[in-house]
Parts: C-alpha cells; sequence; structure tokens
C-alpha cells in the first residue's frame, strides 16, 4: 500500500525515475459474489505495440508466477474517456493555456467513434458534461467554467467517484487525471485509490500541470514547495502506473501536444487477452506478468509491453 507517509518516503528514495513499464490485468467485472468460486473471465490489457504484429503464441501470461491459457480477442470497439479536471484556487494560477492545450489536443487525436466525458473537482466532484461524441459540447464545457470559488482540493475523493461512475460504462474506458496530484482534505487515502484501481477495468492516465513552475521557475522555488510538487507529482504517476496507463509532466506548454499523440498510440496500440480465475470474493491481489516476444525461432527477442501489475477480487 502506498500511503502519503510511503510516497514521501519513495520520493525519498528517488523511486520517481523507477518508475516505469509495469504490468497488470484487467477484470472484465469488478464485483462477484462472495459465495462465487466459479471460473471467471479476466481481461488482461497490453499496450505497446501497434495491432497486428504479435499473435497469441508471441504471448505468455504469467498469473501469480504460473503460466496460464489464455485467448487473444480483439479489443472492445467502443471507448469512453473522462476527462477529470483539477479546478480550484490552489490550481488555476496554473492552469493558463495548459488546460485548454491538453484537452483540446486530446480531443483532436482521438480516433472517431470515441465518447467523451468531462467533469472537474476542488471540493467535490461535478460532472459538467456527460459522455458525448460531440466533441464541441466538450470544448463548450470547458470554456463556459466559472471562476473556481473553493481553495479546497480533494483529489483523491475525485478519482474514486469518477472510477466509481465509469465502471458502469461498456466497452474500453479512460480516465485522464489533469491536475497538480495535491490533496488537502479527501475522505478518501492513496491505499483506498490503490485498491480501486486494481479492481477497476479503467485505464488511468495522468497530466501534471504547471507545466512552467517544472520548466522555468523551478530552480528558484524553495525546498519544501519543490517537495510537495514531487510529492503530488509522484501520486499522478502511481495511479497511472497501477493501471496500465501512462503519465506526462510536460515543461512547456506545446509538450500537452505531445501528450496528446502519446495517448493517442496507447488507444489505438491495445491487445486484450483472456483467461480464466476463479474469484472468491475475498479481495486478493493477484500479481500477472507478461511475455511478449517478436520474431522466431532463435531470433525471437522480448519486447516491452505496458499492462497493470495484477488485479485484486
Amino acid at each position: 500500500m502506498w500511503t502519503s507517509d510511503k510516497i514521501h518516503r519513495t520520493f525519498k528514495a528517488s523511486a520517481i525515475s523507477a518508475l516505469a513499464v509495469l504490468l497488470a490485468a484487467v477484470p472484465l467485472r469488478a464485483r462477484t459474489p462472495d459465495n462465487d468460486e466459479k471460473p471467471r473471465s479476466v481481461d488482461v490489457t497490453v499496450q505497446g505495440v501497434a495491432p497486428g504484429l504479435l499473435k497469441q503464441d508471441n504471448f505468455r501470461l504469467l498469473v501469480d508466477n504460473k503460466p496460464v491459457a489464455f485467448q487473444l480477442v480483439p479489443p472492445e470497439t467502443r471507448t469512453s474517456i473522462l476527462f477529470l479536471v483539477e479546478d480550484s484556487q490552489y490550481s488555476r494560477w496554473m492552469l493558463s493555456k495548459d488546460l485548454a492545450t491538453a484537452i483540446l489536443g486530446l480531443l483532436d487525436a482521438s480516433p472517431k467513434g470515441t465518447w467523451f466525458g468531462l467533469a472537474t473537482y476542488s471540493d467535490r466532484l461535478k460532472l459538467d458534461d456527460d459522455l458525448t461524441q460531440n466533441k464541441e459540447r466538450i470544448v463548450s464545457a470547458l470554456r463556459n467554467l466559472p471562476q473556481p470559488v473553493w481553495p479546497e482540493v480533494e483529489t483523491f475523493d475525485a478519482v474514486y467517484k469518477a472510477l466509481d461512475e465509469l465502471e458502469l460504462i461498456p466497452g474500453r474506458r479512460a480516465l485522464v487525471v489533469i491536475g497538480s496530484g495535491y490533496d488537502r482534505s479527501s475522505e478518501h487515502t492513496a491505499d483506498e485509490i490503490q485498491s480501486k484501481i486494481e479492481e477497476s477495468h479503467t485505464l488511468v492516465y495522468s497530466i501534471g500541470i504547471g507545466s512552467r513552475l517544472r520548466g522555468d521557475y523551478e530552480p528558484y522555488l524553495r525546498y519544501d514547495r519543490r517537495m510537495r510538487f514531487a510529492q503530488d507529482e509522484l501520486f499522478l504517476r502511481l495511479i497511472a502506473q497501477d493501471s496500465g496507463g501512462m503519465s506526462w509532466f510536460p515543461k512547456n506548454e506545446d509538450a500537452f501536444r505531445d501528450a496528446a499523440r502519446q495517448l493517442e498510440l496507447a488507444l489505438k496500440n491495445q491487445y486484450r487477452l483472456v483467461y480464466f480465475a476463479k474469484v472468491t470474493g475475498r479481495h486478493e491481489f493477484h500479481p500477472i506478468r507478461i511475455e511478449a516476444l517478436e520474431g522466431t525461432g532463435s531470433q525471437r527477442r522480448e519486447i516491452d509491453v505496458r499492462a497493470r501489475k495484477g488485479w485484486r477480487y
């Protein structure tokens, strides 16, 4: 579990530089009856390689360090993306063009037929627009955001609630968190967010705001301020990492469009492995490892892929 203290210790140990490609599975159904011990289908979403280049025999799947049989099936056709945007007095001065550049870039880069939603948060989560395929509705809702009045930032509660809402939606789901990562008064803890992600079907992608601070002004900030920003950034990295998603921390405003292009590729370059597991309802964590190989015979070599590091039932 990664509590706030543990996040701080992890940063002090320079774990930020060690965060990279990790593996995990995504369950098709996050809730099961406590007395249900029958095999249930489980999804493993794998990213990082263009579709069609790898076949079933290019993958090896291990659950609890044991190889398991699986089927390679096409990804679900429907994709829903919810933008979760921090909109508080704390963050508004950081946003400037960051917010518009990030969201408009992601809208432009997303595949046709994608569903979009916009939610904002400060002291609470607010759904600013229901899921729609009309990009202009999202743009309009973004432009018409009122001036924030609350200094409180409840990032943990907003992420938890957004994951709850997305679990009700069919198909592939992505939560794009755009914010500082700062949390001041949430009821939910970092540990609870981790557990929620480990049993959720949703991929989380995070984009850190405050690019100019991290770029031009960071060398001039006080030590405690830099530490605060670093811990907040680590939280955003962790929620993406645990879900099998990605995180970006652009150091200038133009870099947000690069993040948009990388997210577009991440959503397109996906494989779906399905296997069966006995689910007891005890919410235990099961680590997963995926080996992906390309080539044939002695010329085979392992390639990097990205997925969750495990699932919790």
